[in-house]
């Protein structure tokens, strides 16, 4: 029979390893929408966590495509013009027909 005791460090265990897992796909996030690899960098946060979800952030944040593009805001920078998808807010190149994160169309009917 488990006691007190025994159930709170379950509890605490599993909200550490809730947390992890949440650092980890949150660093993943970060890099896809940089342009990065989200399988690399999920594979980063889930090796260190808190901490690389720190490193991923600034390391984006300060050599990032979109910081890139923000310093380099000519249009013969090489670098593809980007387009918000309206259904899922990513940014995708606005050569693409289709958003490549969630299918939907980019362009369709006009708001009126």
């Amino acid at each position: 029979m488990l006691g007190v005791l025994d159930v709170q460090t379950i509890a605490l265990i599993a909200v550490g390893v809730v947390a992890w897992l949440f650092f980890a796909f949150s660093t993943a996030a970060v890099a896809r929408s940089n342009g990065s690899s989200y399988n690399v960098w999920l594979f980063v946060g889930f090796l260190t966590g808190p901490v690389g979800f720190v490193f991923a952030w600034l390391y984006f944040r300060i050599a990032g495509e979109r910081a890139r593009r923000e310093r380099h805001a000519s249009r013969d920078s090489g670098l593809p013009e980007m387009t918000r998808c309206p259904n899922c807010g990513q940014y995708v190149p606005e050569s693409y027909k289709r958003c490549q994160f969630c299918g939907a169309p980019l362009r369709g009917r006009k708001r009126r």
